[in-house]
């Protein structure tokens, strides 16, 4: 292959990477603000479930949370300890 067919080559996968990296950034930035937007829900939900919870559960919750924190980055899925899935539609 020619020099500067090369160099045009080795130009357009910049090019191509920089576009990637620039929508990867822009998805985060997305995410990151809903999730601050979303944020007092959320915690106002956890709260309310928290308050409605039976005496002695909430101990219970932190001990399993804390235990599949201590996991999450060997076994992920040690995350979904609160079972939480939403049926599909039919």
């Amino acid at each position: 292959m020619e020099k500067a067919r090369w160099n045009g080559y080795v130009l357009n996968l910049v090019a191509m990477s920089s576009l990637i990296g620039l929508l990867s950034v822009e998805a985060l930035q997305k995410k990151y603000h809903r999730a601050v937007k979303e944020q007092p829900l959320a915690a106002k939900y956890f709260a309310d479930v928290t308050a409605a919870a039976p005496k002695g559960l909430t101990p219970v919750w932190e001990k399993a949370i804390s235990a599949a924190e201590k996991v999450r980055h060997m076994n992920p899925a040690a995350m979904d300890i609160m079972n939480s899935t939403v049926p599909k539609r039919q």
